[in-house]
């Protein structure tokens, strides 16, 4: 198993907020994003909870994380699974699960991180959003870089690119 620092990944938590898009409409698709433990200290063990509900096929999803340097991260969909993770509705997937390749770690800068789970009924398309560096890589670098351009940049090209329903989770990680 493979340990992924968060000093790379700039992880946290200390669940300060976790919201949709809008307020949930019965019926109507509806992605969910926990993380665990809370509250979160550098060097703890960190894993995410997603969900998926309001609609009868799985879906395609993405997870970013941006830390408090304004550094997004790509987790999901990475090259350690063979195919695009999808959500079954009603079905929580844990990243990274039992039995993974990698082990996330928070890691610093310590601070407010946002995370931003993205789940659509067609493949992702993430061309120009992302690319992996080379053949080897694991996890693709993200083409938005900043601080808020996960709510904002990234957010609307991920809409730009196809429908789908976003929700996103701010954490702490501290010492």
């Amino acid at each position: 198993m493979r340990l992924l620092s968060c000093v790379a990944l700039a992880l946290c938590v200390g669940l300060t907020a976790c919201g949709t898009d809008s307020a949930p409409v019965a019926g109507a698709p509806r992605a969910e994003l926990g993380l665990t433990p809370s509250p979160l200290r550098a060097g703890d063990p960190l894993t995410f909870s997603l969900t998926l509900s309001g609609t009868p096929a799985p879906w395609n999803v993405a997870l970013f994380v941006e830390n408090p340097d304004g550094e997004i991260q790509q987790l999901l969909p990475n090259r350690l699974r063979t195919s695009p993770v999808t959500l079954a509705p009603g079905a929580a997937y844990q990243f990274p699960g039992a039995g993974a390749e990698i082990q996330l770690r928070a890691g610093e800068p310590l601070g407010t991180h946002t995370a931003l789970l993205f789940a659509a009924p067609a493949p992702l398309n993430l061309d120009g959003i992302s690319a992996y560096a080379g053949a080897q890589a694991a996890f693709a670098t993200v083409s938005v870089q900043g601080r808020g351009h996960l709510e904002t940049e990234l957010l609307t090209r991920l809409r730009t690119a196809g429908p789908g329903v976003s929700t996103l989770l701010r954490f702490d990680i501290t010492r």
